[in-house]
């Protein structure tokens, strides 16, 4: 792209997400807004610091928060950050597998866990919170997984990211990463009362994620471009979780609703 090409696509995309984003409630709005700070640190991260991961995980995950602010009463907003930490530290062990290059990314890419939250709920609670913090953790690993593959040609150009930072050391980082990812889906679980299913998909995600840290090869591009491309299953097992759950929820709510109906009328 050209420069003048590359300002047409920003002009557009942006337009486009603030249509999208005008649609929730203004706090929603001021969450979403509030992403644009790592939209714009997250390039400039590679340059300055080693954990260009961190940022693209809290960038990625940052739905979670505006999906809470749109969806939850606001003084339950800090329920989301476990899950948004998980996610945050995912990313960065994918992607430190991939080029070691991105922890930024995290803080940026899941800026639309806030922001999906928010537009439902109009406030951000603990949930969206944990959330975020869980998805942070997730784009860590992944994305630290993927600048692996770029480690070499990063080292001539001087950019930096966490592959390079942790080095031989960093099968113990995404481990640290994948279990604060774990750790903060379950607490995001256990605030919302999610139920069984929920559990059963977490635990296959655990596995998933444990496999990918002790299996990964970080001084081989291909296999950390297979472990990277593996995270869309992980996300697929998940994703699977919490509709079974939530539907699970809704249906013992409903029972619940109806015996004590049931109960009212024969009183």
């Amino acid at each position: 792209l050209t420069d003048k090409q590359a300002i047409a696509l920003l002009g557009g995309l942006l337009a486009t997400s603030l249509t999208v984003l005008l649609q929730m409630n203004w706090f929603s709005v001021a969450v979403g807004s509030a992403s644009m700070f790592l939209v714009v640190v997250y390039p400039l991260a590679k340059r300055y610091t080693y954990w260009p991961q961190f940022v693209l995980g809290a960038t990625l995950n940052w739905g979670v928060l505006i999906a809470w602010a749109e969806l939850l009463p606001r003084d339950q907003f800090y329920t989301v950050l476990p899950l948004y930490v998980s996610t945050v530290l995912h990313t960065v062990i994918y992607d430190t597998i991939y080029s070691q290059v991105l922890p930024t990314i995290g803080l940026t890419f899941n800026w639309g866990a806030l922001l999906g939250w928010s537009a439902i709920e109009g406030s951000l609670s603990s949930a969206p919170i944990a959330l975020y913090l869980a998805a942070l953790q997730w784009t860590l690993l992944y994305d630290t997984i993927y600048a692996h593959q770029d480690k070499t040609d990063d080292i001539m150009i001087g950019v930096k990211s966490t592959a390079l930072r942790f080095g031989d050391n960093t099968k113990p980082w995404l481990c640290g990463f994948g279990t604060a990812a774990i750790a903060g889906l379950g607490l995001t679980g256990y605030i919302v009362e999610q139920t069984w299913p929920y559990y059963i998909a977490l635990a296959g995600t655990a596995a998933h994620l444990a496999w990918q840290v002790c299996t990964v090869n970080i001084n081989d591009s291909n296999d950390c471009w297979k472990k990277f491309k593996s995270n869309q299953w992980m996300g697929a097992i998940l994703f699977a979780g919490i509709v079974a759950g939530t539907y699970l929820k809704k249906e013992k709510k409903d029972s619940h609703s109806k015996v004590n109906n049931d109960d009212l009328d024969e009183f």
